[in-house]
């Protein structure tokens, strides 16, 4: 009964993590890059870090409460000098991760970039996001765990290292 008891245990606390991605991955392009942001706020520093918002301006204020849902975010930023510095390989153990039926890519964007943005989905609500925009000299991979709304994607946008994106479209 306790072996029982031990491995449900595990399956839960597997199944919670999934939520948050393993960018470690792409820790590897740093030393590729021109320029690097590496981020990884937990629940504890989350609170710290929306401390020095204000809240005077508007965006503050609503990034404020945003981020009083989330748990955590993972920020990974690269640009490069040079086109080609990284590949689809590089990207391939994130992509892996976002894989259904727990996650749905919302909005794809094909232009000078590509643009994804993916869900999280624990029944009815949305419990974790994740970002990419991968160019071709540049790379932000951003994953937002916690209660989050995708309209609440443009109000983070700026704070915490998290990019604007602009003209998001659904799939």
């Amino acid at each position: 009964m306790r072996k029982l008891i031990f491995i449900s245990i595990l399956l839960i606390a597997t199944r919670a993590q999934a939520q948050e991605l393993n960018l470690q991955s792409l820790d590897k392009l740093a030393s590729r890059s021109s320029e690097k942001t590496i981020i990884d706020l937990d629940e504890s520093t989350m609170k710290l870090a929306s401390g020095f918002l204000l809240g005077n301006k508007q965006d503050e204020a609503t990034a404020k409460k945003v981020s009083s849902d989330l748990k955590a975010i993972h920020v990974r930023t690269f640009e490069f000098k040079k086109d080609g510095r990284y590949s689809d390989a590089d990207l391939q153990p994130v992509y892996d991760q976002l894989k259904a039926p727990e996650w749905s890519r919302i909005i794809t964007i094909k232009d000078d970039e590509e643009v994804g943005v993916w869900l999280f989905r624990k029944g009815e609500n949305a419990t974790a996001m994740a970002i990419v925009v991968a160019g071709s000299n540049g790379l932000v991979v951003v994953n937002l765990v916690g209660t989050i709304r995708p309209e609440d994607l443009s109000s983070v946008g700026g704070q915490f290292g998290i990019p604007q994106i602009k003209n998001l479209k659904k799939d």
